[in-house]
């Protein structure tokens, strides 16, 4: 899993812009073996075990995720995703 914090520019990043753009962004190849998916993770600041929501995403070979995240980590606990209650995965 890939975890995407972009840093913000003039123009912001709205958790509506992603999470409506969240919304049928599969996109496969050729040979649809490879499928990425978008997320938006707003677990709060100081909490290490971040959750995310993503219609679609399985823990399947081929599938990825890149997740934005709304929140700093401030957390000083190991850094973990849970995708779909798929169970937590070290970030």
């Amino acid at each position: 899993m890939e975890i995407y914090n972009p840093p913000l520019s003039s123009k912001q990043i709205t958790t509506q812009n992603i999470t409506a753009s969240r919304a049928n962004s599969t996109a496969t190849t050729a040979n649809n073996k490879l499928v990425a998916f978008r997320g938006v993770c707003s677990t709060a600041a100081g909490t290490a075990a971040k959750v995310v929501s993503c219609t679609g995403f399985a823990l399947t070979q081929g599938y990825s995720i890149t997740v934005y995240n709304t929140t700093d980590n401030t957390s000083a606990a190991k850094l973990t995703l849970n995708v779909n209650s798929l169970g937590a995965k070290d970030v």
